[in-house]
């Protein structure tokens, strides 16, 4: 057993400002589990120097650790994304060379779905967390025999052999422990000093669920049952929440559950307690979700205005496109035509009870035409239109925001294990590791730093419609197509046309939130 757990955030220079919830939910459960012992975040994305963005370089990495008391024989819980894999790698290399006897665990989606590729190639790593972190960082805190410990995988010292333990995901009694006050908000405190709240466009984050039941072809969670807290549990969090002083200091309280409104009976159950015991009371509540828009048709419309009342004030739908044919490899849906009917109704409704509507649009999809970019500008200048008139004749001053998201490949989804749309190339098995390393040299040469600016999810993932996927599958290099790149700029530049020329509907903006 040991008794010192360092958790660490990865440097994320050029991407989303913004703290990593799940090292948040890890400390809290190692709290209320293992109170023995003392954890401590390695915030590597802000240098404690001089508060500016930290270089992903060893170098960089090793200057910055000598800010920190490490302890030798460790524990290090290094989260990734496949965005910031390299840098989390360099990170490893860089506690080793401090300490060679600390035991690193890699933690997050491209952890889970890379695990083999990355304990071959990476002697730094020791293990893989490829479950729920708590479960597995528990085990190991107790000193449990690592052949037992569960959500982990790990190379066998005399065979060599890789071995993977699963492990059951969190119950929601479980989940509803997960209070405010078991929380150790010290990365977001400390953002205070910067005068703007380390979370998403400024807001105060937080999880209330994990997974999801819909099967996105893109998304990392299409595998990931749903799993959540009780509506009383989640409102107990958001009233303490809006009594913090941290959300004096946000924008609101942004919720990042997939799908926020799945459950219609238990948001609504929620949605009356947050108007009971937060609007009611007379807080300036302000919240954000991110759902389906089959959740907000003219059926839910109903969801909708309780959402408005309960100070809902933005919802993010996962759109994606408006084209049927993309949208159906995108979304999987089966009736497309029900769907794209589905968000014309979620976008009014949205609207009409004065909730700001926010629509994540994919550029650069493998198979994009221009007959598919031209009917989503034509479906763009539709809700346009539909939302000047709505604000004509109901005073609704709701807007639309469209979020670019460039259209990317990530580990163990659908869109990794079909052949890349409109080609008969899969992508290789070490196909992240090639492109993430080549992602991560091209950083000072601009192309990440392009990404950000103009994309969500723009980095990490592999922009299988941009690259010439012939010399990526077969020879392992990544050619950017310059034609193919110019079309997606053309494509985003027409967006922005539409939006000049219609001010209710905006282009967001990503460059003032990057860490740069």
């Amino acid at each position: 057993m040991t008794n010192k757990l360092y958790l660490i955030n990865p440097p994320d220079k050029g991407m989303l400002s913004g703290f990593p919830g799940a090292l948040l939910f890890l400390s809290a459960w190692v709290k209320m589990n293992v109170p023995e012992v003392d954890v401590k975040y390695i915030d590597l994305s802000i240098s404690k120097k001089d508060r500016k963005p930290l270089n992903g370089t060893v170098e960089d990495i090793l200057n910055e650790l000598d800010e920190y008391e490490l302890e030798a024989e460790a524990i290090y819980g290094i989260t990734a994304t496949t965005a910031t894999y390299q840098n989390a790698l360099r990170a490893a290399q860089a506690i080793k060379q401090k300490n060679s006897y600390a035991r690193i665990i890699l933690g997050g989606h491209h952890s889970m779905h890379e695990a083999e590729i990355i304990l071959e190639r990476h002697p730094e790593i020791d293990f893989c967390a490829t479950g729920e972190g708590e479960r597995t960082l528990a085990d190991i805190l107790r000193g449990t025999p690592i052949n037992e410990v569960r959500g982990i995988v790990y190379k066998d010292l005399i065979f060599g052999l890789i071995k993977r333990n699963r492990a059951s995901y969190l119950s929601r009694e479980e989940l509803d422990k997960f209070a405010f006050g078991s929380f150790d908000w010290t990365p977001i405190i400390d953002s205070l000093e910067d005068e703007k709240v380390r979370g998403q466009f400024g807001y105060f984050d937080i999880n209330t669920a994990r997974g999801c039941n819909l099967k996105c072809s893109f998304c990392t969670f299409g595998d990931d049952q749903l799993r959540d807290m009780s509506p009383e549990a989640k409102a107990r969090l958001l009233f303490d929440m809006v009594n913090s002083e941290i959300y004096r200091h946000a924008g609101g309280i942004n919720i990042h559950d997939n799908d926020f409104a799945q459950n219609t009976q238990k948001t609504h159950e929620l949605c009356d307690l947050v108007i009971d015991r937060i609007i009611n009371k007379g807080y300036d509540f302000k919240w954000t979700i991110q759902t389906r828009v089959e959740h907000c048709n003219e059926r839910n419309r109903d969801l909708v205005e309780k959402l408005a009342k309960a100070g809902c004030v933005e919802v993010y739908y996962g759109v994606e496109n408006f084209d049927p044919a993309m949208a159906a490899y995108l979304k999987r849906v089966r009736n497309t035509e029900r769907y794209l009917k589905d968000t014309q109704e979620a976008v009014v409704n949205t609207l009409a009870y004065g909730i700001g509507c926010n629509i994540n649009l994919q550029l650069g999809i493998p198979g994009e035409t221009e007959e598919t970019r031209q009917n989503n500008l034509e479906a763009l200048r539709k809700v346009a239109e539909t939302s000047e008139m709505m604000q004509q004749s109901m005073g609704s001053k709701a807007r639309i925001v469209i979020y670019p998201q460039l259209s990317v490949i990530y580990p163990g989804t659908a869109m990794a294990r079909m052949p890349v749309n409109g080609t008969n190339k899969h992508l290789p098995l070490d196909g992240f590791e090639v492109f993430t390393q080549w992602e991560w040299e091209q950083e000072q040469n601009g192309l990440v730093e392009y990404l950000g600016r103009n994309f969500a999810h723009g980095n990490g993932g592999i922009p299988a419609g941009l690259i010439d996927i012939g010399k990526f599958v077969d020879e392992k290099k990544v050619i950017i197509i310059p034609e193919r790149l110019n079309a997606v700029n053309r494509y985003l530049d027409r967006m922005r046309e539409i939006s000049s020329k219609n001010p209710v509907l905006t282009i967001f903006d990503y460059s003032s939130h990057l860490h740069k």
